[in-house]
C-alpha cells in the first residue's frame, strides 16, 4: 500500500489566519484557495511511497533534525508562480535562506531513495495560497493589495505528513513531528547554595523558553536509567498555560513542567512550541524517564525574574530555583 507523503514546515497559527484573511479579498475569482489549516511550507515532497518504508524515512528525518539548528524564515511577498513558467498558483514567498536551502538539500539527499518524483532544482521557501487554470487571472488580480503585515518566524520542527483525498477535499494527517534540536547551550547556572540561579538567553522569546527548560533539566541532574530504545519510549506532555505577562508565562511554564517531571519521574529537556503570545503558551515537551534526581527543585520562583533585551539584542532572564 502506498501513501502520498511530504515533509512540512508548519506556519504559526496567526500566520495562517493572516494569509487566510488576505485571500478573502480575491474570493470572487475562479481560484482554488488553500484552506487555512492546510497553509504550510513543503520542505520536501516525497510523492507516493510504499508504507513499509515509512519507518526508515522517520529514522532519517529524526537523525537529520537532531543535527540541525532552528532557523528563521522572513516573509518577502505574495506572487504568481511558479517562477519563469506559465502562472498557475499564488505563493507566499519567503526570502532566500542559506539555512533553509542547506536543510532541504540535506533532506533531499537523505531521502532520495524514497522520492517518487524529482525535486525542483530551484529551492524557494513558499506556501501555496491558491491554484488556478485561467492564465488571464494574472491581469485581473493585484496581489500587492493589503498584504499581511508579517515579518519572520522561527522553524523549530518539521512534520512528516500524509496527504489524503476524499469527498471533502484534501486532508493532511501528521504522522510524526521532528524537533530541530541541535543543542547550543544558551544558559548559565550561576550559584548552588540554598538556591540556584539560572541565567537563560535566546535570540527570540521561543529560544529563551527552550534555553530555560534545558537549564532546569541540567539543574535536576537526573540519574538516567538508560537511553530509550526508540522514540516511542520517550515521554511527551502537552502544556497549555495562560498568564498575565510573558515573564509569568515562562515561570508558570517551568513550574508546570517541573510538576509533570516529578509526577512522571521524567526529565523534560525538549519543547516544541505550537503557540506563543504575550499571555498564552501551547507546547509539547519531551523527556526521558529517570531513576531519580540529583537535585530536588522545590519550586520555580518569580523572585527577581524579568525578561529583558540585553545589549546584543537577545532576550534574557535570571530565574531563582528553590532547592
Amino acid at each position: 500500500m502506498k501513501k502520498r507523503l511530504f515533509v512540512s514546515i508548519s506556519l504559526p497559527l496567526e500566520w495562517q489566519d493572516a494569509f487566510a484573511d488576505y485571500c478573502k479579498q480575491f474570493q470572487a475569482h475562479d481560484m482554488g484557495w488553500t484552506p487555512k489549516e492546510n497553509i504550510h511550507i513543503t520542505a520536501c515532497f516525497l510523492g507516493e511511497v510504499e508504507e513499509k518504508h515509512i519507518g526508515d524515512i522517520k529514522e532519517k528525518l529524526k537523525s537529520l533534525c537532531a543535527h540541525t539548528e532552528p532557523f528563521s524564515l522572513l516573509f518577502e511577498k505574495v506572487d504568481f508562480a511558479p517562477p519563469n513558467m506559465s502562472p498557475r498558483m499564488v505563493w507566499a514567498e519567503f526570502s532566500q535562506s542559506d539555512a533553509y536551502r542547506q536543510f532541504v538539500e540535506e533532506m533531499q539527499k537523505e531521502l532520495r531513495s524514497f522520492l517518487s518524483v524529482e525535486p525542483h532544482e530551484e529551492i524557494i521557501p513558499h506556501a501555496t495560497l491558491a491554484r488556478f487554470k485561467n492564465p488571464a487571472l494574472v491581469k485581473e488580480i493585484d496581489l500587492s493589495k493589503s498584504l499581511p503585515e508579517l515579518t519572520s518566524f522561527d522553524v523549530r520542527f518539521v512534520d512528516l505528513v500524509e496527504s489524503r483525498f476524499d469527498s471533502a477535499g484534501v486532508r493532511y494527517e501528521t504522522l510524526e513531528t521532528f524537533p530541530l534540536s541541535k543543542k547550543i547551550k544558551m544558559y548559565q547556572i550561576l550559584s548552588h547554595t540554598a538556591d540556584v540561579r539560572l541565567k537563560a538567553e535566546g535570540s527570540t522569546i521561543e529560544e529563551l523558553f527552550c534555553a530555560a527548560l534545558r537549564g532546569m533539566a541540567e539543574i535536576q541532574n537526573a540519574k538516567r536509567t538508560r537511553q530509550p530504545a526508540d522514540e516511542n519510549e520517550k515521554v511527551k506532555k502537552e502544556i497549555h498555560i495562560t498568564s498575565p505577562d510573558q515573564t509569568a508565562l515562562l515561570i508558570d511554564f517551568l513550574s508546570e513542567v517541573l510538576a509533570q517531571s516529578q509526577i512522571e519521574k521524567t526529565v523534560f529537556d525538549e519543547v516544541i512550541v505550537k503557540k506563543l503570545s504575550g499571555t498564552e503558551l501551547k507546547a509539547e515537551v519531551t523527556g526521558e524517564r529517570v531513576e531519580g534526581f540529583g537535585e530536588d527543585i522545590k519550586a520555580v520562583t518569580y523572585h527577581g525574574a524579568e525578561i529583558i533585551q540585553n545589549d546584543a539584542g537577545n532576550y534574557e532572564v535570571t530565574i531563582l530555583f528553590d532547592i
